[in-house]
């Protein structure tokens, strides 16, 4: 089974219980929300008893592996180019839902608009097998990031919330062809022994670094301007990724040459 099939069904949970909460905390406030939240941990972890136990993996992640990582240029230069990008998509999941407030939308509404986005998201991933390996993973992650340019515009244009729901479509391909193709692609970069922690790595760049600075840097941002004006700031980090792919690409090929192909 295929990396894309298994994630689709993590995107399909996340939309399924998006839908549902927005609509169940419409009517009980979202002052309620953590009882949402226990309800549906109650659910996941009854859940997991009937779970089969998974074999030990042969390739496990090593903390130490991660700094002898480091030393991979190929790999380091990667890594910071994706961050450009996944900074804005790290943005977007903290204060899409104050720009949805912001634009007159109301709790359920949030619950839409993440639906619709991680909706498509499943589609793109359990499609993965037939887009995958179409094109070369650079030229999809740059695909992905002009996308990402045109959603943070189309976005930041906005001064009604019901076309969000039409945006939101595009979720599905920035951030399914962005996050799946990056995720190939450091196995590509790394012998085998280590492709489990690259993976680690990278995972820890695209949600843990990006949304730690996303954050923050998203909440200062609205802060002195707007969240308006963050989608804004957000279309220009993503253009900064989208010309790094290029440049990266040069470099990946011209270090590889054919071998790259």
């Amino acid at each position: 089974m295929s990396f894309g099939s298994i994630r689709m069904w993590g995107s399909l949970g996340f939309a399924t219980s998006s839908l549902v909460g927005g609509f169940i905390l419409t009517n009980i406030g979202i002052w309620n929300i953590y009882y949402v939240y226990a309800a549906m941990m109650g659910v996941a972890l009854t859940l997991t008893f009937f779970a089969p136990d998974s074999r030990p993996s042969k390739k496990p992640v090593y903390i130490t592996g991660a700094f002898k990582l480091l030393k991979n240029k190929q790999l380091v230069a990667f890594l910071l180019f994706i961050f450009t990008i996944s900074l804005t998509h790290r943005m977007n999941d903290s204060f899409i839902g104050l720009f949805v407030v912001e634009l007159g939308g109301n709790e359920s509404f949030i619950g839409m608009v993440w639906f619709v986005g991680v909706f498509f998201e499943a589609m793109v991933f359990m499609l993965s097998a037939y887009w995958l390996h179409r094109f070369h993973p650079l030229t999809n992650i740059s695909i992905a990031a002009f996308l990402y340019v045109i959603r943070w515009l189309l976005m930041f244009m906005l001064n009604d919330p019901l076309p969000l729901l039409a945006i939101q479509v595009l979720h599905g391909f920035t951030f399914g062809i962005f996050y799946l193709t990056a995720f190939q692609f450091v196995t590509r970069l790394l012998p085998e022994e280590f492709e489990s922690t690259g993976h680690l790595l990278f995972i820890s760049v695209f949600f843990g670094i990006s949304g730690v600075i996303g954050s923050i840097g998203g909440g200062q941002i609205i802060n002195y301007f707007d969240v308006q004006s963050l989608y804004l700031v957000m279309a220009v980090l993503a253009a900064i990724g989208l010309v790094s792919s290029f440049l990266y690409r040069i470099y990946y090929f011209s270090t590889n040459g054919k071998a790259a192909e």
